[in-house]
């Protein structure tokens, strides 16, 4: 009965702990392809071979251990659209020197969307995300879900702050913000 207790104690503690931690779901290839279709509905986007910078929180190594899963996933030289992608991991801070075209945020990382806003804004990159809260809070111009079915969110307030314009064919698709 005692061990049951201590055993039943201790799962008790470990859930506490790891419910106060952020969260950062993965990220599937199919998000990056559906991302990588979306940007290219951006009138004059990126095109051809692209730097994306895959931001990471300055000092967590949580979030940079996302951030390099993340660009080890993508790597260099992966399709997407008509896209091809050379991913690596960028501190938020580092965002304005990274001169990458794509900023992605990985899930779960709401510690640096004002990073990510500013950079956008600022024509550092455009920002995109399979982390739908990323474009409600108006960092992320592009978000996508890929389960159970593709959807394509678009903040509305990101992409005019960026100066980013989708084709009237493309904003028949997706859903804005």
């Amino acid at each position: 009965m005692k061990i049951r207790g201590a055993f039943l104690g201790l799962v008790a503690a470990v859930m506490t702990v790891s419910s106060s931690l952020p969260v950062y779901a993965d990220v599937t290839d199919k998000d990056i392809q559906v991302l990588g279709r979306a940007i290219g509905f951006i009138e004059n986007g990126p095109s051809g071979t692209v730097a994306v910078a895959v931001v990471y929180a300055d000092g967590d190594a949580a979030s940079q251990a996302a951030a390099d899963a993340l660009a080890g996933q993508i790597g260099s030289g992966k399709s997407a659209g008509k896209l091809t992608l050379n991913a690596s991991s960028v501190a938020a801070s580092a965002l304005g020197s990274a001169g990458a075209q794509i900023i992605l945020v990985p899930n779960g990382q709401a510690g640096v969307y004002s990073a990510v806003q500013s950079a956008a804004t600022s024509g550092q990159g455009i920002s995109v995300s399979a982390d739908k809260a990323c474009a409600e809070a108006g960092a992320c111009i592009i978000a996508v879900a890929t389960a159970p079915k593709v959807e394509i969110f678009i903040s509305g307030s990101a992409s005019a702050a960026a100066g980013v314009n989708f084709g009237s064919a493309f904003r028949m698709m997706i859903k804005e913000l």
